[in-house]
């Protein structure tokens, strides 16, 4: 006849303690490198959608013979933008209505896009 050892067996409480403090350790470390790395790709994203923009009026004015008093609508530098195949038109990620009419203004072509949201950070450089 064997006798069974009980606590032989398995994780004891401790053993569980110290996994649950590991995970919570790793956790409060990887928790503030998630929302900086969030709070720093929004930024990023809408310059690069207003470089999208800008590169979109150029070849409309270009094709079309504009000058740089004229005006594109947003339907005209829609085809341009290279997104699907008959261009998507972008917003910007921090834009709580996710519309290209409230993210962005496209302004004359002598001057660049602007972002509506967030002027003061989304900028062109």
């Amino acid at each position: 006849m064997r006798i069974l050892n009980n606590h032989a067996r398995g994780l004891t409480q401790w053993k569980i303690l110290g996994l649950v403090v590991i995970l919570f350790l790793l956790a409060a470390l990887a928790i503030p490198q998630f929302v900086r790395v969030r709070t720093t790709s929004s930024p990023n994203a809408c310059v690069n959608n207003l470089r999208w923009i800008e590169l979109a009026k150029q070849q409309w004015a270009r094709e079309k013979g504009k000058g740089p008093d004229a005006v594109p609508a947003a339907s005209d530098i829609q085809p341009y933008l290279g997104r699907e195949a008959a261009g998507m038109l972008p917003t910007c990620p921090v834009d709580p209505d996710n519309s290209f009419a409230t993210s962005y203004s496209i302004n004359n072509m002598a001057t660049r896009p602007t972002c509506n949201i967030v002027p003061s950070s989304h900028v062109l450089p």
